[in-house]
């Protein structure tokens, strides 16, 4: 059985995948399926900081990263935010808010046309050392680190497994909700209270 489920699935996470914020002893868990390039993601990155703001102590995050195909570098960030978060939680928290702050566009299609896929990974590694003034030996070695390797590489597969098929795309408690960029606050606030 567990040969079937692993094809169907695809490769397997050597843990659950995600960037986390809050307690582990929050009664509801808010997931938020995101390519760090998507701008739709960007859109909803306020509202999700709203509702951690609102319900610090009832409320947990966890932003899964993934890399859409039509993003060209995403991967390359994907796996960029979990070399950081390998590397210190704080930091790698702090890049993906970067990213959904704007930063964004350092790596978009058009930012790097010039770059060749090559230089993609250090381009991505000097960036984040750079910006968080970490030697960029201690970056690599987390980038080369096998366990967050595969988080990055199965992002896709692992957010296919669960049903998801563009970013953002939300889950409370474990199920697929509608809630979107244009979800309102209050909305948010609605649900979670209606849990609590």
């Amino acid at each position: 059985m567990f040969v079937l489920l692993s094809c169907l699935c695809g490769a397997l996470p050597y843990r659950y995948p995600g960037i986390k914020w809050g307690r582990k002893d929050a009664v509801i868990n808010v997931e938020v399926y995101v390519d760090p390039l998507c701008p739709d993601c960007l859109a909803i990155w306020p509202t999700v900081q709203t509702v951690m703001d609102k319900f610090p102590l009832q409320v947990n995050v966890t932003l899964i990263p993934m890399n859409l195909p039509y993003h060209t570098w995403s991967f390359y960030v994907v796996r960029g935010c979990y070399a950081l978060y390998g590397y210190d939680n704080e930091l790698g928290r702090n890049f993906m808010d970067a990213l959904f702050k704007g930063e964004q566009n350092q790596f978009s299609n058009s930012a790097l046309s010039e770059v060749p896929e090559s230089s993609m990974a250090a381009k991505i590694l000097n960036y984040i050392c750079n910006k968080y003034s970490i030697k960029y030996e201690d970056l690599l070695a987390k980038w080369n680190d096998t366990h967050l390797a595969n988080l990055a590489s199965t992002g896709l597969g692992f957010a296919g497994a669960h049903g998801v098929d563009g970013t953002p795309t939300v889950f409370i408690n474990g199920v697929m909700t509608d809630i979107d960029q244009d979800t309102p606050v209050s909305t948010w606030v609605s649900v979670i209270q209606d849990l609590l």
